[in-house]
């Protein structure tokens, strides 16, 4: 009777401690879940700061190119950032990083690189007049 308890008392030990490590698991799972979501989760205030910024880079970036028809385009997605709108595409899975930021980059990577050419173009004497 005594053996009969121990070999009870041993597989209710491999019981318990399967389920303990199945927990675990599972906690370990729904933290890498909930950090996933999180990249592509954005509060309302970020939301609010993230219009405001672009309306500021979008400004500077007028006044550094006066043909900005691609930032003209922008000013329209600028539009697209307000809370109502990117938390309902947020739950469609809308993924902001990639479809706003991603382009802004190219933009300001575009200017910054046109600048760039445009500094070491050499300087021809007498160019800079006009032409009579």
């Amino acid at each position: 009777m005594e053996k009969d308890a121990e070999v009870i008392k041993t597989k209710y030990d491999e019981i318990v401690n399967e389920i303990l490590a199945e927990r675990e698991e599972a906690i370990r799972i729904a933290q890498s879940y909930k950090s996933e979501l999180e990249r592509y989760e954005i509060s309302d205030e970020d939301i609010m700061y993230l219009h405001s910024t672009i309306g500021k880079v979008l400004e500077i970036l007028r006044s550094i190119s006066p043909e900005a028809a691609p930032i003209d385009a922008f000013e329209q997605i600028k539009e697209l950032v307000n809370v109502d709108t990117l938390k309902t595409m947020q739950l469609l899975g809308f993924n902001y990083k990639a479809a706003i930021g991603e382009p802004l980059t190219k933009v300001c990577a575009d200017k910054i690189l046109s600048l760039a050419k445009a500094s070491r173009m050499p300087q021809i004497p007498g160019n800079d007049k006009k032409k009579r």
